[in-house]
């Protein structure tokens, strides 16, 4: 796993985290693959995604912004699509399909990350509060 171990952070994921990652996929994904019009824009935004989770600069970022810009983040994501789709409803199905992608992508690495230390630790990760 020497190949993999730079682009994880240096602890198991948390019980939160694996929550968060459960209701994406349980709630959000469904409908948006449901709204799916450009395949290859969903492959686009993955394979981007996927090749920019996987360098150390994207670990830094997030541990940086720690758990509550994260959240941010992930809050913004949802917010903007809301948007999108409120006052710019023919850019709504490209938004769509991008961010289904990184979804995905997110999910995928989330996995491999649970796969690599196969355990779950606390609620929340030192950070949390910072």
């Amino acid at each position: 796993m020497a190949l993999v171990d730079p682009y994880f952070p240096n602890r198991p994921p948390t019980w939160s985290e694996l929550l968060m990652i459960v209701l994406a996929a349980g709630t959000l994904l469904p409908n948006m693959i449901a709204d799916i019009d450009s395949v290859p824009t969903v492959a686009i935004a993955f394979f981007l995604s996927t090749a920019a989770l996987a360098t150390e600069r994207i670990e830094e970022w997030f541990h940086r912004i720690g758990t509550s810009g994260r959240g941010l983040l992930i809050l913004s994501v949802f917010l903007g699509t809301f948007l999108i789709a409120l006052l710019a409803p023919g850019l709504y199905t490209l938004f769509n399909d991008t961010v289904t992608g990184m979804l995905l992508a997110t999910i995928l690495y989330f996995g491999a990350f649970l796969a690599r230390e196969r355990t779950v630790s606390g609620w929340t990760t030192p950070d949390a509060f910072e």
